[in-house]
């Protein structure tokens, strides 16, 4: 926004707050009806004679008398007395009025489509006629640094009356919304004439005494002593620039909403805008608009770096003066948080994980987290006792543990900007069940004195078998004597 929009806004919004008469006048720039005479014509007869050009069609024309004092309308009709065509889309016309009896100051509307014109005119008896504001006065007046000001008046004069003028009032101290802080006093300034038109001065040194004033009741008075309709307006002295306070948090969290609070002020207008904010990341580069809200009071940003990041604000008052701010947010990164796993379950840091030999598992940090703008970049790197370190993967296998035994396991995780966090711990794999090499004689001697021992039992008990399973027959190497009694035959 430039210095003169930003001006421009600033006075629009302030002059908003006080209300004036609306003007008479016709619009300088028409492009319907125009009229030969000039503004503020008198008529002494019957008849009030009008004539002048228009380049809107008037197929279908109304017009109407109204006095300005009464609001009422005194005549009105539905056609011109004559319309002639001069040229291309332009045409000549004329209207005579029957006013007899009127003695009013009057203004003639001419409607033609969306065209609406009118010229003041005085008619009748002197006494009833007044001065009229084409344009009323602007309801803001600045003063600024000191200097004088000239407010230019736009008045329709009476015929023979637009000279010793004098303009009057009623002024007190104000509040920005217009609001009296005081009792109300009158004034008066002289009106000059300069050619063009009227204008009067304005002092500084007259009202350096506050710097804002509700000017209430003020009108231009003529020679024969008849005013204006009365206007309001809002008079500012400012010799002061703004004042805009950032209150930051003074650190905040990266990828975290940082809120920043704006108070501008104005000592001598109250009236003052925030025309640009603006936030720099560390790096010297800025925001984009998109990337920063505020609502007049407050800014909001999200931080996507750590670092010192800047926030400034331009503000201006009434008047055009400018002033500036700047505050720092200290922000700092966030490590990221391990969340290391054991087949499913956590493993903190000191704890002391046994495993029986030959098993499989897996050491998982896939579920490590970060704030959005480092979660899809964290490195991990793993340590195992002290001659292994694996970079670049987030787990672990049985296959990455060569050997049984004690194993001192540490694991880090490292966000984009250098923080981390690790767990440490140990982890035991049982050695295989074997035995020592005498142990092994021991047993084979063992075995073997045990095979011969059951092997010699197991024959001595076939042989007792097979002899009682033979049998004795007479004759056969035995003698049987008379009595029957068996002899051996070795005894005999």
């Amino acid at each position: 926004m430039t210095r003169r929009s930003a001006y421009l806004t600033v006075v629009l919004l302030a002059c908003s707050m006080w209300s004036t008469v609306p003007s008479v006048g016709a619009d300088p720039v028409n492009r319907g009806v125009h009229f030969d005479q000039i503004q503020g014509f008198s008529v002494s007869g019957d008849v009030l004679d009008v004539s002048g050009w228009s380049t809107t069609s008037l197929d279908e024309v109304t017009w109407y008398l109204f006095d300005l004092d009464t609001q009422e309308r005194l005549v009105e009709g539905g056609f011109l007395d004559h319309v002639l065509p001069d040229g291309e889309d332009r045409w000549t016309w004329d209207l005579g009025v029957n006013v007899s009896g009127v003695d009013c100051t009057c203004a003639l509307h001419v409607v033609a489509g969306e065209s609406v014109s009118l010229i003041v005119v005085y008619i009748g008896s002197p006494t009833s006629w007044r001065p009229v504001w084409n344009k009323a006065p602007p309801g803001f007046i600045p003063m600024v640094d000191g200097a004088n000001a000239t407010l230019l008046l736009d008045i329709i004069f009476p015929p023979g009356r637009g000279a010793e003028l004098n303009a009057h009032g009623l002024r007190c101290p104000s509040t920005a919304n217009g609001v009296c802080q005081g009792e109300a006093e009158p004034f008066s300034v002289p009106v000059v004439p300069d050619g063009a038109g009227y204008h009067l001065d304005l002092r500084w040194s007259a009202w350096s005494t506050n710097s804002l004033w509700n000017i209430s009741s003020f009108a231009v008075t003529d020679t024969l002593l008849a005013s204006t309709k009365t206007v309001t307006m809002v008079l500012l002295l400012d010799d002061d620039i703004p004042s805009v306070t950032i209150d930051a948090p003074q650190v905040g969290m990266k990828d975290a909403m940082v809120r920043v609070a704006l108070d501008a002020q104005d000592v001598d207008s109250g009236l003052v805008e925030v025309v640009s904010t603006s936030v720099r990341s560390p790096s010297g580069a800025y925001l984009e608009a998109s990337d920063i809200s505020f609502d007049g009071t407050t800014v909001r940003f999200v931080p996507t770096t750590s670092g010192v990041w800047m926030v400034h604000a331009e503000v201006v008052d009434a008047v055009g003066h400018r002033n500036e701010s700047q505050a720092e947010v200290s922000v700092r990164n966030l490590p990221p948080e391990l969340d290391l796993r054991l087949d499913g379950g956590r493993i903190v840091s000191g704890e002391q994980v046994t495993l029986p030999a030959a098993s499989s598992f897996e050491l998982n940090a896939s579920q490590s987290t970060d704030t959005p703008s480092d979660v899809h970049a964290l490195t991990f790197v793993w340590w195992v006792n002290e001659d292994t370190r694996i970079v670049d993967r987030s787990y672990l296998t049985q296959d990455d543990f060569s050997d049984s035994g004690v194993h001192a396991v540490r694991v880090e995780v490292v966000d984009g900007e250098g923080a981390s966090s690790e767990v440490a711990f140990s982890l035991t794999i049982e050695e295989p069940e074997t035995r020592s090499l005498g142990e092994q004689r021991w047993f084979g001697s063992l075995s073997l004195v045990v095979s011969v021992t059951v092997l010699g039992l197991l024959v001595v008990a076939k042989r007792a078998m097979e002899q009682e399973e033979i049998p004795t027959w007479p004759g056969a190497g035995v003698d049987h004597d008379d009595s029957g009694a068996t002899v051996d035959r070795a005894e005999a």
